[in-house]
């Protein structure tokens, strides 16, 4: 089954923030190159993941929780730059072929 993705208002203000378009964000959602974890327990009730992807030259961070209503449905509430040692961790782990296919 394919994730299917949607904005929250919260992420679409963080985004401008940024100066990230929603367009970049979806990039780096389906990069070929990006790197996923899941940063959750199993005493937690959602499902949290982050999306390292590098897509038109640009390193990406995307931060989701799973959406209450339907499985496989991410809710996008952040996406920001790689800071320069998650850039250098991205790169160690793409080169390594250490990373998810999403």
């Amino acid at each position: 089954m394919q994730e299917r993705y949607g904005f929250t208002p919260e992420g679409l203000h963080n985004l401008a923030v940024y100066g990230i378009s929603p367009a970049a964000v979806w990039s780096a959602l389906t990069a070929l190159h990006r790197v996923v974890r899941h940063l959750c327990d199993d005493l937690d009730e959602a499902d949290v993941k982050v999306v390292f992807a590098e897509t038109n030259g640009e390193h990406l961070v995307v931060f989701l929780t799973e959406s209450d209503r339907d499985d496989n449905d991410w809710n996008i509430v952040a996406a920001r730059p790689m800071w320069p040692d998650e850039v250098a961790m991205f790169d160690k782990l793409v080169a390594g072929g250490s990373h998810e296919a999403g």
